[in-house]
């Protein structure tokens, strides 16, 4: 988007009646502005022929200021026009309100198996039971007796799966290098915690030494989790991704000056 008093007259958005301004200086002038224009291929979002500047002197009103975006912002505008009521005093120019649509539709997440949590054993179990009673066996002849074949498999594995697989909506809060064992640490933290508290005046109880460990205990098994699930990932780039973890290594470093990549420790925290 370019926004700014151009001070260029031209008929494309001044009014006719200041033609005495369209003159071979002032359109030679405005040239390089609409070679500009055509070629970002920039559209006016400020409507032609609103005008935008008083004259001190003679009292015009002309067309200096303008407001130009791209095609596809030029959709996003909800409006863009003047506002009188708002005209500063002792200026010429009237203020311009741009007003965009910059709402971003949230992502729809859709339930999925959470194959993490399954019963294995009773899927296999399953799965052998429905597969025995499948007809015996016989010589695939064409293309359409093994498409058959391939469809019976296909919706025995999906019954099995059906059965012993939960549906999960994921959240879009969520870690992907979290784990139940993480989850169960952090409950095992907290129930600590709740008893830290009851006992909270007597300092000797080792309740509190106990928590103290499972906090450290729970610490660093988020720590490596973050750097197993970080080498994991950059051991799976391509070359479409390499490029995103270049991004990620060379730009600044977030949350208060931490660095964004996980790093390796030695010490053991219990023991700090």
């Amino acid at each position: 988007m370019w926004i700014g008093d151009f001070n260029r007259h031209h008929p494309l958005w001044d009014k006719a009646r200041n033609a005495h301004l369209f003159t071979h200086e002032n359109l030679d002038l405005t040239q390089p502005l609409l070679n500009m224009l055509g070629q970002h291929n920039m559209k006016m979002a400020l409507p032609a022929f609103i005008l935008t500047l008083r004259s001190h002197s003679t009292k015009n009103h002309t067309r200096v200021d303008n407001v130009f975006c791209s095609e596809e912002l030029l959709n996003a505008i909800i409006k863009c026009k003047t506002d009188d009521a708002a005209h500063p005093v002792r200026t010429d120019h009237y203020p311009i309100i741009t007003q965009l649509d910059i709402h971003t539709p949230k992502a729809t997440w859709a339930a999925r198996r959470n194959f993490r949590l399954a019963d294995w054993p009773e899927l296999v179990k399953t799965l052998k039971n429905d597969l025995a009673n499948l007809p015996p066996p016989t010589e695939i002849e064409n293309v359409q007796m093994f498409t058959d074949r391939l469809k019976v498999l296909n919706e025995t594995i999906q019954k099995a799966i059906k059965k012993h697989v939960k549906l999960t909506k994921p959240s879009p809060y969520s870690k992907r290098w979290w784990s139940t064992e993480l989850a169960n640490e952090k409950k095992r933290m907290q129930q600590l915690g709740g008893r830290v508290k009851y006992h909270c005046l007597n300092t000797q109880h080792p309740v509190h030494e106990e928590y103290r460990r499972q906090q450290n205990r729970y610490s660093e098994m988020i720590r490596k989790a973050k750097v197993e699930h970080w080498v994991e990932w950059l051991e799976g780039l391509d070359e479409s991704s390499i490029w995103q973890a270049s991004k990620l290594v060379m730009s600044q470093a977030t949350d208060a000056g931490k660095s964004r990549i996980p790093t390796l420790q030695t010490k053991d925290p219990v023991t700090k």
